[in-house]
């Protein structure tokens, strides 16, 4: 009668298989959750920007100008304004132009902004198809 070996366990060449496939997943998972991020603040600064421009425009129905709208004043409208990283207005008696800028900087689609003149807004973004920014550059 002969020695039974008992085989158990994983060989090395299993386990560096197993090892090899988890790593492609990590690296595609990371791919995906990345870019959801970088969509997460754009996401952020458009909502931002049309919190912003809903203040303006009340301002606007108030002192019948844009002129004078600073900071402070939008505040006073709506305070939420006040948690606002980064934006610009370039105001003018009956139009304003409004940058926002996403906190995910050159990743992300950003700046957005929104043009009013004449009544109407037109929205944009700088980096169509990246981030939040759709395939026209019009959000």
């Amino acid at each position: 009668m002969g020695i039974v070996k008992d085989q158990r366990g994983f060989t090395l060449v299993e386990t560096l298989v197993v090892i090899m496939i988890i790593g492609i997943l990590a690296a595609v998972a990371f791919a995906v959750f990345g870019n959801q991020r970088n969509k997460a603040h754009d996401a952020e600064a458009k909502s931002a920007a049309t919190l912003v421009t809903s203040a303006l425009l009340i301002y606007q129905q108030e002192h019948e100008t844009f002129t004078t709208a600073d900071e402070a004043a939008l505040i006073a409208i709506e305070p939420a304004i006040g948690n606002i990283p980064d934006f610009t207005i370039d105001a003018g008696a009956d139009r304003f132009e409004l940058s926002v800028t996403s906190r995910s900087g050159e990743a992300g689609g950003g700046p957005f902004s929104v043009v009013y003149e004449a009544g109407e807004a037109a929205r944009s973004c700088a980096a169509p198809s990246r981030g939040g920014c759709p395939d026209g550059g019009v959000w």
